[in-house]
C-alpha cells in the first residue's frame, strides 16, 4: 500500500493577515472565491477546488455552482457507469452462469462506489473544468510559485492513500510556508516540506498509473 498519511493541525490565519503577504493572488478574487459554499459531500474537494480557482479567474457563474459540482466526472462511483450491466456483459464470455457472476459482482461494486465515490483524477478534473495540468516527478516549488507570482489559480493534489485525496488551491506563500484555500473556506499554512509530503503520490506503492508522482492544474 506504501505510506500512509494524515493532516497534521495546519495554523489558520485570518483573510486579513493573508492581505499582508507578499506572495499572493489578488486578494479581492480569494474573497469571492470564499463566499462559495463549503464542501459537504465527500468526494468533492476537486470540484470545489476547480470553482475557487475559476472564481478567483473571474471565469465562473456561482449561480452553476451546484450543476458544476453534481455533474463532475468520478474517478470510482459515477452514477452513469452501471457495474451490474458490465459485469453480466463480460460474464457472457463464460455462459449463463458467468453472466450471473459477473452481474453479482457488478452490483457489489455498484453499491460501494454509491456508498464511497471518489473524485476526478487531475487530468479529468482539468478537462472538466478548463484548467491546464501538469505533472512532475519531483516536487516543483519554483512552477507553483512563479504561477501565485503570475496571478493565475492553482489546485494540487494531496494524496493519503490510493483513495483517500484531497484538492486545495494555492493562494501564496513565503519563505517557510504555503498558503492554502481550503475546500471550507479556510485559509492555513503548510510548511514547504509538509506540502512536498501530502503531494507525493509516489510514496504509494498501489497508486492508479492516472497520478503522476506531483500533480497541478493551473487555471489563467
Amino acid at each position: 500500500m506504501g505510506k500512509t498519511k494524515s493532516r497534521q493541525n495546519e495554523p489558520s490565519i485570518s483573510y486579513s493577515q493573508y492581505c499582508n503577504y507578499t506572495h499572493k493572488i489578488n486578494p479581492q478574487a480569494v474573497s469571492e472565491a470564499m463566499k462559495l459554499r463549503a464542501q459537504n459531500e465527500t468526494w468533492s474537494c476537486g470540484p470545489h477546488s476547480a470553482a475557487r480557482a475559476k472564481t478567483i479567474m473571474k471565469t465562473f457563474n456561482s449561480n452553476n455552482f451546484n450543476d458544476f459540482i453534481n455533474k463532475c466526472p468520478k474517478s470510482f462511483g459515477n452514477s452513469n457507469v452501471s457495474g451490474t450491466v458490465s459485469g453480466a456483459a463480460v460474464g457472457t464470455l463464460f455462459g449463463p452462469i458467468g453472466t450471473l457472476i459477473g452481474a453479482g459482482i457488478g452490483f457489489a461494486f455498484d453499491e460501494v462506489s454509491k456508498k464511497y465515490p471518489v473524485g476526478p483524477t487531475p487530468s479529468d478534473l482539468a478537462n472538466y473544468a478548463n484548467g491546464s495540468y501538469y505533472s512532475s516527478k519531483s516536487f516543483d516549488d519554483k512552477f507553483i510559485e512563479t504561477t501565485v507570482d503570475q496571478g493565475n489559480a492553482i489546485v494540487v493534489l494531496f494524496m493519503f492513500s490510493p483513495l483517500s485525496m484531497h484538492y486545495v488551491n494555492v493562494i501564496g506563500y513565503d519563505e517557510y510556508n504555503y498558503v492554502i484555500l481550503d475546500t471550507n473556506n479556510s485559509i492555513r499554512l503548510f510548511s514547504k516540506s509538509y506540502m512536498s509530503d501530502l503531494m507525493d503520490c509516489s510514496s504509494h506503492i498501489l497508486c492508479p498509473t492516472e497520478f503522476k508522482p506531483f500533480n497541478y492544474i493551473v487555471f489563467n
